[in-house]
C-alpha cells in the first residue's frame, strides 16, 4: 500500500449512485405472538385470530413514535380502522412487500397469505368480534433504545439543519467525522432517525478521503446538496448500509465485516420529506465493531441505465441491461431502484446451458416502499450465468403515481422528479481467490455505463461542466487520454476555477509525462481549494521528484491539517528519514504503524530510523515484524540480519541472511551478507 510515490485514483469527479442501502430501523420485537396456521378460520375473533396477525405483521411500524400515521396494538385501535386495514391488505399495499413470492424465498418477508387475508376478510363481514380476552396473546414488547445492545461507537448528524415546511423532496447529505486512531471492522450498523416521519430513505457511505468536507465547507447550511456522490465516496466494502421504514436492524455477519480506518469520515445521504412545519433533523448511527479482520468480502455487482429517456404519456418504457458472471458465486441480496415512473421489475438469471432462474419479480413498484432484500438461504449461480434486469416504466396520465400532470419528458437524474433504473446485488465469490477477477470485471461495467451516462447528460446539455469533468475522468481511466483532456478543457472554458476539473487533469498529465503541467493543475487546485488533501499529497511528491524535499515536507503536513489519514503521516516520516532526520520521522511513522499495524513498509521504515540512531534493540522489533508480517519479504530478513550483527548476534544474523538468499536466489547482496556474517564466524 505504501510506496513513498502513491498513484492516486482518477474518477474524483465521477458521480455514483444516489440510493445505495441495507437494513436497520428502530425497533425490534422482543416478544412476538405466534402466527396461526394458514388456514382459513372459519368464525374469527380479534383475541385469537385476528390480534396474532396484527402483532406480528403491523405492530411493529403502527405504535408510537413509529413512522406509521396511527397505533394498532389492541382491539379498539383495529376495530375502528377495519374497513381501511380490510382495503390496504387486499391490495396488497399493506404489509409494504413488493416482490412476488418466488422459488428463491427472501428473509424477513412481510406478507399475508391468502389464508390469512381471507380470515380477516370473514372477520370484518361478522362484525369484527372481540372474542374472549383470554385467547388474545401477550402483546409484544419492543426494546427501547439501541436495538442491538449500546454500539462501540455513535456519530449523530451535525446540528443545525431545518427541513423547511413546505416544497418539494429534499435531498442532503452529511459528514459524519470519525473519532478513531486505528482501524476497526464493522459488523453492523444501526441508524436511528429522531423524527422517523421526515425521512423517506437513508444511506450511509464511506469516505476515505475526506472529499464530503469539502463539499460541505462550500454549502452555507449543514451538509451539502445532493444524494449522489464523487467516485471515492462509496458502500462500505460491497454492503448495503441503510434505513427505510419499517426496516429492523440485523446483527451483521463478523466473518464479513467491512473495514473503517482512521481519517474516513461516514457520509449520510438522506431523502427528506417535508411534513407542513419546521422539522430539524436528528439522526444517530451506531456502529458495532467486531473483533477480528474479516473472512469473507462481498462484491456489489450493478445493472444500471444511466440514459433514460421517457417521452410524455409514454406507458411502456423498457430499459433492460445484463452481466456475465467471470466466477461462481453466492447471491446473499438484491436492491432495486426507480422513482416514480417505474412499474414492473424483472429479474432473472439464466445458466449458459439455458436454465432460468427468476431472482426479483415485481408487478407494482411503489418508490415510497424501496427496500432491498436478503434471500433466505444464498442462491448459487456459476461462471457464466447472465443476470438481466428488465424494468418498464409508465409515463401516461393514467398512472397515479406520476408526479406530472400532465405527463412531461423525464429524463435521467437524482431528483425524484427524474427517473433512475438501478440493481444491485451483493455476492461472494464462492473462492476467495476469485475476488479480483470479479472486482475488475465490476469496474469494466461500471466504467461503460458511467461513460454512456455522462455522454448522454451532454447530449442533454454540451456545456454542463460536471459532465464534461467527468467524462474526461473516465475517458482517463480507459487511457483515452486525447480525448479526455479536450473534455477537461472544455469543462474549464465554462467553470475555471472547478477545483475538482483541475485536479483530474493534474492527474491526466502526470500519466502523460508532463509533470510541469501537472504541477501547475495541482497548485490551481489548491488555490481554489486549500483543503484538497489529494492534491497537496500530488506536489509533495513532485517536490521529491525535484529533489526539493523541504517544499515537500511542506506540501505533505497541509495534506495532513485536511486529512490526517496514514498516508500522509506515512509520506512525512520517509521523507525525514531520506533527509537523515531520523528523529524528526519516528513520531510521524510511529503514528502510521498504530494506525495500520500491518504495513510492512512502515514498519520497515521505522526500523530503518531506529537502525540509524544506533537503537539496535528497537530496529530488531521493527525490522523481524515486517518478517512476521510477510515471510518472504527479502529487505525484512536482510535488515533484521544486520541489526543482529550490530548487537553480535551472528548465528541469528546468518540465519535470517540465509533465508533471505534463500527466497532470493539472484540477491546479490544477500550472498554477500551471507558470506561476511560467515566469516565473521569463522574468525571467532
Amino acid at each position: 500500500m505504501m510506496n513513498l510515490r502513491i498513484a492516486m485514483a482518477l474518477l474524483t469527479g465521477f458521480l455514483g449512485s444516489a440510493c445505495e442501502k441495507q437494513h436497520p430501523t428502530p425497533s425490534v420485537p422482543t416478544a412476538t405472538a405466534p402466527q396461526p396456521e394458514p388456514v382459513v378460520v372459519e368464525n374469527p375473533t380479534f383475541s385469537r385470530d385476528i390480534a396474532p396477525i396484527i402483532f406480528s405483521q403491523c405492530s411493529g411500524c403502527h405504535r408510537p413514535g413509529e413512522a406509521a400515521p396511527f397505533a394498532l396494538l389492541d382491539y379498539e385501535d383495529v376495530r375502528k380502522r377495519g374497513e381501511q386495514i380490510l382495503e390496504v391488505i387486499n391490495s396488497g399495499y399493506m404489509p409494504p412487500w413488493l416482490p412476488k413470492q418466488q422459488a428463491h424465498a427472501f428473509a424477513d418477508a412481510r406478507h399475508l397469505s391468502e389464508e390469512q387475508k381471507e380470515t380477516v376478510e370473514r372477520w370484518f363481514n361478522q362484525g369484527m368480534v372481540a372474542g374472549d380476552p383470554a385467547d388474545r396473546p401477550v402483546p409484544p414488547t419492543w426494546t427501547e433504545g439501541w436495538q442491538l445492545g449500546e454500539p462501540d461507537l455513535v456519530v449523530e448528524l451535525p446540528a443545525g439543519f431545518v427541513l423547511p415546511a413546505e416544497g418539494s423532496d429534499v435531498f442532503r447529505s452529511f459528514v459524519l467525522p470519525l473519532d478513531i486512531d486505528q482501524v476497526h471492522y464493522v459488523r453492523s450498523v444501526e441508524i436511528r432517525p429522531e423524527n422517523a416521519k421526515i425521512v423517506h430513505h437513508g444511506v450511509i457511505l464511506k469516505d476515505p478521503e475526506q472529499i464530503g468536507r469539502q463539499r460541505d465547507a462550500a454549502d452555507p447550511q449543514p451538509g451539502y446538496a445532493g444524494m449522489q456522490q464523487p467516485n471515492l465516496i462509496k458502500s462500505p466494502d460491497g454492503q448495503f448500509v441503510g434505513w427505510t421504514p419499517g426496516k429492523v436492524p440485523k446483527e451483521g455477519a463478523a466473518d464479513m465485516a467491512w473495514k473503517l480506518d482512521p481519517g474516513t469520515d461516514l457520509i449520510a445521504a438522506l431523502h427528506l420529506l417535508p411534513s407542513g412545519k419546521p422539522e430539524p433533523l436528528k439522526l444517530r448511527v451506531g456502529l458495532y465493531f467486531a473483533d477480528s479482520p474479516p473472512t469473507r468480502t462481498p462484491a456489489m455487482i450493478e445493472l444500471e441505465i444511466q440514459t433514460i429517456d421517457i417521452a410524455a404519456g409514454d406507458a411502456d418504457y423498457t430499459i433492460s441491461d445484463t452481466f456475465t458472471l467471470p466466477v461462481d458465486v453466492n447471491l446473499i441480496g438484491i436492491y432495486p431502484h426507480a422513482h416514480y415512473l417505474g412499474h414492473e421489475m424483472h429479474v432473472t438469471a439464466t445458466t449458459s446451458a439455458g436454465q432460468q432462474i427468476d431472482l426479483l419479480h415485481i408487478e407494482n413498484w411503489d418508490f415510497n416502499w424501496q427496500d432491498d432484500y436478503r434471500y433466505a438461504e444464498p442462491v448459487a449461480l456459476v461462471q457464466g450465468t447472465t443476470i438481466q434486469m428488465r424494468f418498464t416504466y409508465d409515463n401516461s396520465a393514467e398512472n397515479d403515481r406520476n408526479p406530472n400532470n400532465p405527463p412531461k419528458r423525464v429524463t435521467y437524474g437524482e431528483l425524484s422528479s427524474d427517473e433512475m433504473g438501478s440493481l444491485w446485488m451483493q455476492v461472494i465469490p464462492r473462492r476467495a481467490a476469485d475476488l479480483d477477477k470479479l472486482k475488475n470485471a465490476i469496474a469494466d461495467k461500471n466504467a461503460a455505463h458511467a461513460i454512456a451516462g455522462f455522454q448522454f447528460a451532454l447530449q442533454l446539455n454540451p456545456s454542463d461542466p460536471e459532465a464534461l469533468s467527468n467524462l474526461g475522468a473516465a475517458l482517463s481511466v480507459e487511457g483515452k487520454f486525447t480525448e479526455a483532456r479536450g473534455h477537461f478543457e472544455k469543462a474549464l472554458i465554462v467553470d475555471p476555477d472547478r477545483a475538482a476539473t483541475h485536479f483530474n487533469l493534474g492527474l491526466l498529465m502526470l500519466d502523460t509525462g508532463n509533470p510541469n503541467d501537472a504541477k501547475l493543475h495541482f497548485e490551481k487546485t489548491v488555490a481554489i481549494d486549500p483543503t484538497n488533501a489529494e492534491a497537496w499529497s500530488q506536489l509533495g511528491h513532485l517536490a521529491l521528484e525535484s529533489q526539493d524535499q523541504a517544499q515537500a515536507i511542506a506540501c505533505f503536513k497541509r495534506s495532513l491539517e485536511s486529512r490526517k489519514d496514514v498516508e500522509a503521516y506515512y509520506n512525512i516520516g520517509v521523507t525525514y528519514l531520506a533527509m537523515n532526520q531520523p528523529h524528526d520521522a519516528i513520531p510521524f511513522l510511529e503514528t502510521a504503524a498504530r494506525i495500520s499495524p500491518q504495513d510492512v513498509l512502515t514498519q520497515l521504515n521505522l526500523g530503518a530510523c531506529h537502525f540509524n540512531i544506533e537503537d539496535w534493540n528497537r530496529a530488531e522489533t521493527r525490522f523481524r515484524n515486517t518478517t512476521l508480517l510477510a515471510p518472504e519479504f527479502v529487505p525484512g530478513y536482510l535488515n533484521l540480519g544486520n541489526a543482529l550483527i550490530k548487537q553480535q548476534r551472528i548465528e541469528e544474523a546468518l540465519k535470517n541472511f540465509k533465508r533471505a538468499a534463500q527466497l532470493a536466489p539472484n540477491n546479490q547482496q544477500a550472498w554477500e551478507s551471507v558470506t561476511a556474517a560467515q566469516r565473521l564466524l569463522n574468525a571467532r
